[in-house]
């Protein structure tokens, strides 16, 4: 369902569903529709007049009554819908890569679909033993297409696998896809092949879910590399997906983002406090919660993006504790005269260096990810999905007045979390099946006894002659330049809790936002790997991903 701005362009406001009808509310209106339906795919309709339906209520009432229920219950379920939700019933799977081993990955690929629901596999192989079959009438097509459809109806997906050339088994299966994976060799090279040029005008034409570029790589791969390239060449490519050779996991990460059945994990600022991140993490991976898609700001962004390496817990763990051993607020950083901030940055550049490859690009991370930053020039944000990694993620870290700014397309970047600290929100829109949050907000309110903020020799005294009765205990100047910078953003996290399905809020009050010691370090990802333990017991992964296709739609 969609509908047309004023300069042209269409803006897609929902999906109807198999077996949904469609216009019902203004014909009980009697209105005129103020958007249109555009098929997604090849479809089947049945067309019934509004004066038909009209003599229908006045003959048969309790008609009248469930249509109403129907369209009420529908624009409820519209209204309520706290993100968007890709519907996938059809894949059609498009191999762009000659001599690629179509057999191999449809046997991988295959497998994890069929842990999300019942599965069929279609080919060039079952169209020919279906023409064979068929009693040879001229509603040959008719029949074809009814055969197609009662195959839907029988399983929760059916897996169109193209030819591989441009046929019109292929083409068939272009349009009668929700989603189109084109399956290309990473280590094949990225230029466009004689089939994707046949097909880019019908994919460019295409609206729905999102085309995918699946990209192969061998079993000994350590990192993708050369992403942007593909990507840059195929404008018809909504996202793509990076998946190893003989990797189970993997596959069933393609097949849960295929099918819309994506579990996104989203993690917060909070400075050093950030690394209980990684025991949440550790819980996760414990209690056996598979993690598709990766968002984050600030230090939140630094340890999604070590996730999105695709680092099991223990190796994330080292790495981090590694990195980390080196403060990135260390005086041996400061930066005298302070002219752009209290430290230079270059203490943070060599932790970032030390766990991420100096050249990755954000495309080439095994799990799919983004992360905010402030643009101070225009003074907006801006999500990053593509570009160089350990630029966008000093940009996502560089607290004003702490660190300094950082030029991304000729614009000054500075600390995501003081527009957005916890950007669920942004995972809501990438079509995903649950979230998973982690908020290091603090909700205590800190209250003084003392009439006015003391001069600094008089606040210096009272800390070293009167420790344990102090009367002036105050932020210094980097914590107060670093709480000061997260105020703006604070309304917003309540808002983001809405979009999150298993919240984790682990007491972090007690540690310093820039206190990167080693013993803090380990007491961190302890609370939060006991937090996350705790979490996850009240909330464990559903059994069933997949809500099935088959679902009643409630009347």
């Amino acid at each position: 369902m969609v509908t047309t701005r004023q300069d042209g362009t269409r803006s897609m406001l929902g999906y109807i569903e198999p077996g949904a009808p469609v216009g019902a509310m203004a014909v009980i209106t009697d209105s005129v529709r103020d958007s249109t339906v555009v098929a997604v795919r090849d479809s089947t309709l049945l067309r019934i007049t509004a004066t038909e339906v009209r003599a229908w209520f006045m003959a048969y009432p309790q008609i009248l009554l469930k249509t109403s229920r129907l369209a009420i219950q529908l624009a409820v379920r519209q209204e309520r819908r706290r993100r968007h939700r890709d519907v996938v019933v059809n894949l059609a799977i498009i191999p762009l890569s000659s001599g690629i081993g179509m057999a191999r990955f449809r046997a991988e690929f295959v497998a994890s679909l069929v842990a999300l629901g019942s599965t069929l596999v279609l080919d060039s192989n079952a169209l020919q033993r279906r023409a064979e079959s068929a009693d040879g009438s001229d509603d040959a097509d008719r029949q074809f297409t009814h055969w197609l459809d009662r195959l839907e109806l029988e399983h929760d997906f059916v897996v169109y696998c193209g030819d591989g050339h441009d046929s019109s088994w292929t083409r068939r299966c272009v349009r009668q896809a929700d989603r189109v994976v084109l399956l290309a060799d990473a280590d094949a090279g990225n230029a466009i092949g004689p089939l994707e040029a046949a097909l880019s005008e019908a994919l460019l034409a295409r609206v729905g879910p999102g085309t995918m570029l699946a990209l192969w790589h061998p079993e000994h791969a350590a990192f993708p590399t050369g992403t942007r390239a593909w990507l840059q060449k195929r404008p018809w490519v909504a996202e793509h997906v990076h998946v190893r050779r003989g990797d189970a996991r993997h596959a069933a990460r393609l097949a849960r983002m295929a099918t819309g059945n994506a579990i996104g994990l989203v993690l917060s600022s909070g400075g050093a406090r950030g690394l209980v991140h990684i025991g949440v993490f550790q819980a996760m991976q414990q209690a056996g919660i598979p993690i598709d898609r990766v968002g984050g700001t600030s230090i939140g962004s630094v340890i999604g993006a070590a996730i999105a390496c695709d680092f099991s817990a223990d190796e994330l763990t080292r790495a981090c504790r590694l990195a980390f051993g080196a403060n990135p607020s260390s005086w041996r950083d400061l930066s005298i005269p302070p002219v752009f901030a209290l430290y230079r940055g270059k203490q943070l550049e060599r932790i970032l260096t030390g766990v991420f490859p100096e050249t990755m690009s954000i495309e080439d991370l095994w799990l799919n990810f983004y992360c905010v930053s402030s643009d101070m020039s225009r003074s907006r944000e801006v999500v990053h999905t593509r570009g160089p990694l350990t630029r966008v993620l000093r940009a996502s870290v560089a607290l004003p007045g702490v660190f300094p700014p950082v030029r991304i397309d000729h614009s000054l970047h500075v600390d995501g979390a003081l527009v957005n600290s916890l950007p669920s929100e942004l995972m809501s829109e990438r079509g995903v099946h649950r979230i998973y949050a982690v908020d290091l907000r603090q909700e205590r309110i800190t209250q003084f006894d003392f009439p006015d903020v003391p001069g600094p020799i008089t606040y210096l005294l009272d800390k070293w002659f009167k420790s344990k009765q102090r009367r002036y205990r105050l932020p210094t100047l980097g914590k107060t330049m670093v709480h000061s910078s997260l105020i703006s953003s604070e309304g917003r996290v309540l808002a983001s809790h809405r979009q999150v399905d298993v919240l984790f809020t682990p007491e972090v009050g007690q540690f310093s936002m820039m206190g990167w010691s080693t013993l803090s370090y380990d007491r961190l990802v302890t609370v939060g790997l006991e937090h996350g333990q705790e979490v996850l017991a009240r909330s464990p992964l559903p059994a069933q991903l997949q809500m099935r296709r088959r679902r009643k739609l409630g009347v």
